[in-house]
């Protein structure tokens, strides 16, 4: 009997252990499943968002935050991008012309790059030349951020040497694309005739 009653509580614990044991495969099978749930779901979050980047910006040379996206920019940003460009483009003296060309190109659309090149380095040579240089006083600027276009108007004052010349208004127009989540000038140009 004893040897029977041994066998009997052997065979209770096994069973025991058994039990235990499936009961935690159970657990490790749910948590398991669950786990594998949160990364699935983890995984489409990630995809869903990786295509709304966010770039906030707030470079020495602009006043405000700005945002920019692969899907656009915000009208601000646009605004600071637009008068960076007539800054650097319409302030300037014989001495600083060729570095501020050289900004503006590094900001210039690849398949527009050879226009503007040959256009800034003809104003380049007659500012040189003539010893010209000039002032934009802006009093209106406008930026459509979905059509990525902004008019900035203004006087535009020029010198030749210390003689000051007639100054006048001008009304320029600039566009731009979007690259990613990079904004590249694609056209500055004059609008109408100088008053």
């Amino acid at each position: 009997m004893d040897i029977v009653g041994n066998f009997f509580m052997e065979y209770k614990t096994a069973q025991n252990t058994i039990s235990m044991l499936s009961r935690l495969l159970r657990y490790a099978a749910i948590l398991i499943l669950f786990l594998i749930l949160c990364n699935f779901l983890f995984g489409l979050l990630l995809w869903h968002q990786s295509g709304n980047e966010k770039t906030i910006l707030v470079p020495t040379n602009l006043t405000k935050k700005s945002m920019v996206s692969s899907q656009g920019v915000d009208a601000n940003y646009l605004l600071q991008c637009a008068m960076f460009f007539v800054d650097t483009r319409l302030d300037v003296t014989p001495n600083t012309i060729d570095a501020n060309n050289q900004l503006i190109l590094s900001h210039t659309a690849p398949q527009y790059y050879a226009k503007f090149k040959s256009g800034l380095d003809k104003e380049a040579d007659l500012i040189k030349s003539q010893k010209v240089s000039s002032a934009f006083y802006v009093s209106n600027i406008q930026s459509n951020p979905s059509s990525l276009t902004v008019i900035v108007s203004g006087q535009l004052r020029r010198w030749v040497g210390e003689r000051a010349l007639a100054s006048s208004q001008k009304k320029y127009q600039l566009h731009f694309s979007l690259n990613g989540s990079e904004l590249f000038l694609t056209t500055f140009d004059e609008i109408g005739q100088s008053k």
